[in-house]
Order: C-alpha cells, then structure tokens, then sequence
C-alpha cells in the first residue's frame, strides 16, 4: 500500500468515472493513513456496489464506504446525495459481503467519506446528522461521529457509522 495520499489533479477531468475513481484512490490512500487496511475497492453485485472495503483492525469491524466528491458549485452534498434507495442498496450489499466472508467475530459499520475542494465556502455543517459531536483530531477506535481534515487543497469529511 502506498506511504502517500494521491493528490493527482483531477479538476480538469471531463469524465466523471476518472473523478469518481481519483476520489475512491484519495479516499483509500487517506483512510489507511487513519490506520485503516485495505480489502477491496469496488465490490460489485446485483444488488449494488461498494466503493471501498477497508478493516478496522483496532476496533475488529469491516467497514464499508461509500465515497463522495462535490464539486464548489454542486447543488447537493455529499451527504444529501446518498439517497434511502442508495442507504438500502449499501446495507444489502454490506449484508451479502459479510454472508459470503463468513466472518461472525467481526462489527461492521458503514461510513461515508465526502472530498470537496478545500476553499469550497458553501461548505455547511448544518448538512451533517445533529447525533454527532465533530471531532477535531484523529478519531478514538470504534466511535461514532465525523472528522474533518483538509489535505493537499480537499476538504475531507469522514462520517462513521453514516448509516444503520
């Protein structure tokens, strides 16, 4: 696994599967900085996808992630785009996984992380779930909430427990 976040520009890119796939690659690079490891990005079935699929070993939970990038003039956040159909979609999805993994020891959480250009003023908290108290530093194992950070010009937003 890389040392580093890839922090290649993406601004520019037409194609919203080369921005989707930069973010998931940002997203992971950020996520195993946290402490995370990688399983699979990805993970395709009939009944949805999942963008990544990392383990929290500390904490013994497979997490599932769905990644988000909005652009300065998106017209929905991150948060509000994930729709209940997209939430039902990953929970069947997350089911299937740990039915096929056989895995009965582990927890499991679905998170969500949003990436923004960092100078992005339209940036709101009042988009988060007011349950959650914001967490100014790296986040403690196993706890619910969000964290934010800013990393080579993006705004990241990490929701744990996004969905339940």
């Amino acid at each position: 696994m890389k040392d580093t976040v890839n922090t290649t520009p993406h601004s520019n890119n037409k194609n919203s599967n080369t921005t989707g796939a930069w973010a998931e690659q940002f997203a992971l690079d950020w996520l195993v900085q946290q402490g995370l490891s990688a399983h699979s990005t990805n993970f395709h079935r009939r009944l949805g996808e999942i963008d990544l699929i990392v383990r929290d070993e500390a904490c013994n939970t497979w997490v599932f992630v769905e990644v988000k990038y909005r652009q300065l003039n998106a017209k929905v956040s991150g948060v509000e785009s994930i729709t209940t159909q997209k939430q039902r979609k990953l929970l069947r999805t997350a089911h299937l996984f740990l039915q096929r993994t056989n895995d009965h020891r582990s927890n499991a959480r679905i998170d969500v992380v949003v990436i923004t250009p960092h100078n992005d003023n339209s940036y709101n908290d009042s988009t988060l779930p007011r349950s959650e108290e914001p967490l100014r530093s790296t986040p403690k194992p196993c706890m619910d909430g969000h964290l934010h950070a800013v990393l080579n010009g993006y705004r990241i937003l990490w929701i744990k427990n996004a969905i339940y």
